[in-house]
C-alpha cells in the first residue's frame, strides 16, 4: 500500500520500482489489483488454482465409469482409456492408472530395471511369424494330485504375425510334432495372407517333422538361440495376455468348452483389442492388416 499511495501522490512507476526492488511489471501489477479490488486486491496469493479445482481435474462421474470398467473386465489402463474414447471421454491412460491406483483396485509393483531391448516389427504381414506352445493348466478336478506329472494339462499353439499382431491358437490336449503340423496346415488355410519366414524354439514339438512339413510348403524357418525367449517376444506377449484376459477369467468345465471360449476370445483380440506395440499406436490387428492396401476388403480375422 505505501509503493500504490507513493503512486497516487505523483511519483513515477521507474523510481518507485528502484526503491521496492522489483520489477516496473510488479508495480503495475499492484496497481491493477489495486484499481480492481481495492486494498484486499494487495493481500499476497498463492499461485496455482484453488485447492480441489485444478483446471485438468476429471469429474466424478468419470472416476467412477473408470472404476466400473475395471471392475466389469479388469481391462488394463490403457484399455479403460481407449474403450472411454469411444464413449466420447478423453483421457489418457496414466489417469486411468493413477485413479486405479488410488481407489485401490491397482497395487504398483516395483519393475526391475531391464536392459533395453532392441525392438524391430516387420514390414508387411506374413513377412514372419513367431510359433509357441502355452502350457495351460489343468482344468479343476483332472490334475494329478501328487503334482508330480503333466496329467490334465492342455497346450495352447499359437502362431503370431510379427507385423499386424494377429493372433491364431489351438488348444490341443497333448505335446507333439504331429499336433504342431495339424496346428500348421490350418492356420495356412485360414489366414489372409501366405506365411514367408516362421520363428519358433528349439522345443521337442518343433522338431524333425515339422522342419520337413515347412519345407514341403516352401516356408522358411528359424530356430531362437537357446535360453532366448525375448527373441520371440512378441508371442510371449501374447501369452500373457491370454492368460491373464482370459484364462484366468474363464470359468469353462470341460476341454471342449475351454477350446470353444479361446475361439471367442481370439475374434476380440484381433478385431476389437487394441494394441500399443511397437508399431500399432492403439489400433487392433484388423486396423493394422486393412492399413495394408491389397488387405483392405478383409473385415474379420476368424
Amino acid at each position: 500500500m505505501l509503493w500504490v499511495t507513493a503512486y497516487q501522490e505523483g511519483k513515477n512507476v521507474s523510481s518507485i520500482a528502484q526503491s521496492a526492488k522489483v520489477k516496473r511489471d510488479t508495480i503495475y501489477k499492484w496497481l491493477r489489483r489495486y484499481q480492481a479490488e481495492g486494498i484486499t486486491g494487495l493481500i499476497p496469493k498463492r499461485p496455482g488454482a484453488p485447492t480441489g479445482f485444478h483446471p485438468s481435474r476429471i469429474e466424478l462421474k468419470v472416476i467412477d465409469r473408470i472404476v466400473d470398467c475395471y471392475r466389469e473386465s479388469h481391462d488394463g489402463p490403457r484399455q479403460i482409456a481407449a474403450k472411454l474414447k469411444r464413449e466420447g471421454i478423453s483421457l489418457c491412460h496414466m489417469t486411468a492408472y493413477r485413479h486405479l491406483v488410488k481407489k485401490g483396485w491397482i497395487v504398483p509393483q516395483k519393475k526391475r530395471r531391464r536392459k533395453e531391448a532392441k525392438l524391430h516389427v516387420c514390414d508387411y504381414p506374413g513377412e514372419e511369424l513367431q510359433l509357441d506352445v502355452m502350457h495351460v493348466d489343468p482344468l479343476p478336478g483332472t490334475e494329478d494330485p501328487r503334482g508330480k506329472s503333466r496329467q490334465g494339462f492342455h497346450y495352447q499353439y499359437t502362431l503370431v504375425d510379427d507385423c499386424t499382431r494377429i493372433q491364431y491358437a489351438g488348444l490341443f490336449a497333448r505335446l507333439s510334432q504331429d499336433n504342431t503340423c495339424l496346428f500348421l496346415e490350418a492356420m495356412l488355410d485360414k489366414a489372409p495372407f501366405g506365411f514367408n519366414r516362421i520363428r519358433m524354439d528349439n522345443g521337442v514339438e518343433f522338431q524333425t517333422r515339422v522342419s520337413k512339413f515347412l519345407e514341403a510348403r516352401k516356408i522358411s524357418y528359424i530356430h531362437n538361440r537357446p535360453s532366448r525367449p525375448d527373441q520371440n517376444g512378441k508371442v510371449e506377449r501374447a501369452h500373457r495376455t491370454d492368460t491373464q484376459e482370459f484364462y484366468l477369467r474363464s470359468e469353462a468345465d470341460s476341454f471342449e468348452r475351454r477350446q470353444s471360449g479361446l475361439k471367442q476370445f481370439l475374434l476380440y483380440y484381433n478385431n476389437q483389442r487394441p494394441h500399443w506395440g511397437l508399431g500399432m499406436q492403439g489400433k487392433t490387428p484388423l486396423e493394422k492388416l486393412q492399413s495394408f492396401k491389397e488387405y483392405q476388403t478383409v473385415h474379420l480375422i476368424v
